[in-house]
C-alpha cells in the first residue's frame, strides 16, 4: 500500500464525510437554538443565527476540500 492509497483513504474516507456531518450537526444546532429562543431571548437567537453560519462555513470548506482533492486525485 502506498502513502498516496493511504493519504487518499484518509481524506476521501474519514476526513470529508467528518466535516459534512460536523456541519449539518452545527447547522441543524443553530437551528435548534434559534426556534427554541422563540423571539423572547435575543441572545440567544444571535448565537443560534451565528452556530448556522458557521455550519455553513464548515459545509462550504468540505465541499472545497472534497472537489480539489478529486480534481487533483483524478489529474
Amino acid at each position: 500500500m502506498s502513502i498516496g492509497t493511504i493519504v487518499s483513504y484518509f481524506f476521501f474516507q474519514l476526513l470529508v464525510p467528518f466535516l459534512f456531518t460536523l456541519a449539518v450537526a452545527c447547522f441543524l444546532w443553530g437551528l435548534c437554538l434559534s426556534t427554541f429562543a422563540g423571539g423572547h431571548d435575543e441572545e440567544l437567537a444571535e448565537r443560534g443565527k451565528t452556530v448556522m453560519l458557521y455550519g455553513l462555513l464548515t459545509l462550504g470548506a468540505a465541499i472545497l476540500v472534497y472537489t480539489l482533492l478529486w480534481l487533483i486525485g483524478g489529474a
